[in-house]
């Protein structure tokens, strides 16, 4: 694989990640209500990705390759002024699809090292704020009819199998023997 396609697949991560939902949303500014964790949760993410492809960019640069951006998509502005509640399965959606967009360019990077690399904090990296996502999900608030504040009901997700999944370090599956 010479550079100049070896830099396609950290291209289409790079615009993943520079297009995605969280990032749209820092410009959108969604009804955010009693979702202010979440809130943080979607620009710490939006950050995260504002670092990885800062580094992808100067990557490809430096290896003398074109930088080939894309816009939002044209239906995020479809997306405005809606609730970060409602938005939630919405921003874990892309969220996965970023992780399996990054873990498709990882395996054609397989032999170029410092690509790869970066690749690997992306998926990392996104798998963590994907969980922080679960988490804000599993989390919903309960229905009241006294007009107190609501509280916040736990599902789904059980401590024991959120830090497994923490301690677990991305890894690509091993190559099969007699590949090249």
């Amino acid at each position: 694989m010479t550079m100049c396609t070896a830099t396609e697949p950290t291209t289409r991560v790079m615009n993943a990640l520079k297009n995605s939902l969280v990032c749209y949303l820092q410009f959108a500014r969604p009804w955010i209500g009693d979702a202010a964790k979440v809130g943080e949760t979607i620009r710490l993410a939006a950050e995260s990705h504002r670092t990885h492809v800062e580094r992808l960019g100067k990557m490809i640069v430096n290896r003398h390759a074109r930088v080939t951006s894309r816009a939002f998509p044209a239906d995020f502005t479809g997306l405005n002024d809606l609730s970060l509640q409602y938005l939630l399965p919405l921003v874990i959606a892309d969220a996965k699809q970023i992780i399996q967009l990054a873990e498709d360019a990882a395996d054609a990077l397989k032999f170029d090292a410092k690509g790869y690399e970066l690749i690997a904090d992306v998926i990392d990296s996104e798998r963590g704020h994907l969980r922080m996502l679960q988490r804000a999900a599993a989390c919903r608030p309960e229905k009241t009819t006294d007009g107190l504040k609501p509280t916040m009901r736990h599902t789904s997700i059980s401590r024991d199998e959120s830090d497994r999944t923490r301690r677990r370090k991305w890894r690509p599956s091993p190559t099969p023997s007699g590949a090249v």
